[in-house]
């Protein structure tokens, strides 16, 4: 009897308002940043590994679940036996008869139904709880996630428009890889028409030496051409 006071003890305890607690925050309309930090709470909630290696979660709803099978079989033998349904063989109408003029064994009878019954409901509570929580924790994240490419695919088609962003979010991706791409391009073409400035400038340079050795040498060499007939 103790280790069952106990063991409800521990349902009730410490198995049933962390979900209901977590659940009814998640449920809230709170700023993304904060559902964000809730969302990590919750993740290390749910996967905290107990007994070597098995999530809290699976612990849980294993905890709770088979509690609430066994009470919901206690309850529904109990009130087979309270309404004479449980006769087996025998006259059903005599212990029904039997059961009616004892008011010791059907105070008994009473008390056990509710007690199972109250039973029940706790381990359905917290197996229900557990159950929700995962399902919000889901829905949550998949709602953020949702919310994270809206805003993101809003800032590509601001950027592409050249219109400011409707959020306060920095350049996306896209954008940042567009701005990288123009500026690599933009360097190698200053690059190409530096290459070729230069190499223009070094063609005329060398193109005016050239002249003006030849307009040197002409005179030279009219003067020799010009003395070679007098020797």
């Amino acid at each position: 009897m103790g280790s069952a006071v106990s063991g409800w003890r521990l349902l009730s305890h410490l198995m049933l308002p962390p979900p209901l607690l977590l659940t009814l925050l998640l449920a809230l309309p709170l700023p993304r940043a904060a559902r964000r930090q809730l969302l990590d709470v919750t993740s290390a909630v749910l996967s905290f590994t107990v007994l070597g290696g098995v999530k809290l979660v699976h612990f849980a709803l294993l905890v709770s679940g088979i509690p609430l099978l066994d009470s919901g079989a206690r309850t529904y033998r109990i009130a087979r036996e309270l309404h004479g349904g449980a006769g087996g063989d025998g006259d059903l109408s005599a212990d029904a008869a039997r059961l009616a003029m004892s008011a010791n064994v059907r105070t008994r009878l009473l008390a056990s139904k509710w007690r199972e019954e109250r039973n029940f409901w706790l381990a359905a509570m917290a197996f229900l709880a557990w159950a929700l929580l995962t399902v919000a924790f889901g829905l949550v994240r998949q709602l953020i996630a949702l919310e994270d490419e809206r805003e993101a695919l809003w800032d590509e088609v601001d950027d592409l428009k050249k219109a400011p962003r409707r959020t306060l979010r920095g350049p996306s991706a896209a954008a940042r890889a567009v701005d990288e791409g123009r500026a690599v391009v933009g360097s190698a073409v200053e690059r190409v028409r530096g290459a070729v400035g230069s190499a223009v400038e070094r063609a005329r340079g060398g193109g005016a030496g050239a002249g003006a050795s030849t307009a040197v040498a002409s005179p030279a060499t009219r003067r020799r051409a010009s003395a070679a007939p007098a020797e």
